[in-house]
């Protein structure tokens, strides 16, 4: 078939039929607000799929997203998602949101392959750390970790070129809590300002 755009948004779905993998001339696919607990594997093999959509679901992991080669922006925002999900490595794919989950570890090797992220939105989730992997994203520049259980940050994150940065609602002893109020750039001059002191020690 050459549907390019598929929405099934708000359709109190509880399954997705593992057919939609022979869509291949997808470029956009909406499954929110539905009542999804799982989906298919064969999702991951739409490799011509730019958006995928999928928030607002109860979806407590998701498929191997690796194939999806085209990807640019996924969306998976308000789930029970609780790991990071396996998608495509290269320098395609630009925003990834995760907001909303109970996922805890950032996991370094998937991190370092997401050459072209611009934008992680992972707020109200249950990270405890970032991992110094996370300025491998050279080409970040919005960053979302609010209200999560961050008790410490790399402070060579002071060194990445981010436009924003949201660190509010976590515990983060390391950092004064009036410096999470401040704007991006007086945040990532205080990071820098502390490494020094941390390779000092």
């Amino acid at each position: 078939t050459n549907l390019l755009s598929l929405s099934a948004r708000d359709n109190k779905l509880t399954k997705v039929s593992p057919g939609v993998g022979a869509l291949k001339q997808l470029t956009k696919l909406d499954l929110s607000q539905n009542h999804l607990e799982t989906l298919p594997d064969s999702i991951g093999t739409l490799s011509s799929v730019k958006e995928f959509l999928c928030f607002r679901n109860r979806l407590p992991i998701a498929p191997d997203l690796a194939g999806m080669t085209s990807l640019s922006s996924l969306n998976l925002s308000l789930n029970r998602l609780e790991k990071f999900p396996s998608l495509p490595k290269g320098p395609e794919l630009k925003e990834v949101t995760l907001s909303v989950n109970r996922i805890s570890v950032l996991p370094p090797d998937s991190l370092k392959d997401l050459s072209g992220l611009t934008s992680l939105y992972i707020s109200e989730n249950s990270l405890s750390a970032l991992p110094p992997a996370i300025t491998s994203l050279s080409q970040l520049q919005r960053l979302d970790c609010s209200a999560n259980n961050l008790a410490s940050i790399p402070y060579t994150m002071g060194h990445m070129n981010l436009s924003q940065i949201n660190l509010q609602g976590n515990i983060l002893a390391d950092l004064k809590q009036e410096m999470l109020t401040k704007n991006t750039g007086q945040i990532l001059a205080y990071l820098v300002s502390k490494i020094p002191l941390a390779s000092g020690m």
